[in-house]
């Protein structure tokens, strides 16, 4: 969501302790570390990125939905 909308404020900050983020991403290996790859910091029960950091960067979160997308669709053809 953060790169189709880099200047929404609610796709700025995650929270981790939401059911949703829980269940698809904190509990994949390496998920964290990708957001934060990413641009997200981690700040206390909360993922946020720096709003400069969309602006100078939208590359980067464009390359990372890719990769991503396609990490997700053979995870799927696996059975995960």
């Amino acid at each position: 969501n953060l790169a189709r909308n880099p200047h929404e404020a609610k796709f700025q900050r995650i929270k981790c302790e939401n059911t949703a983020f829980k269940t698809r991403i904190s509990n994949l290996e390496g998920a964290v570390a990708v957001l934060e790859a990413c641009g997200f910091r981690s700040d206390g029960d909360h993922l946020t990125v720096d709003v400069d950091f969309t602006k100078s960067n939208p590359k980067l979160l464009w390359d990372a939905l890719s990769k991503l997308e396609v990490l997700s669709e053979q995870m799927k053809v696996a059975g995960f």
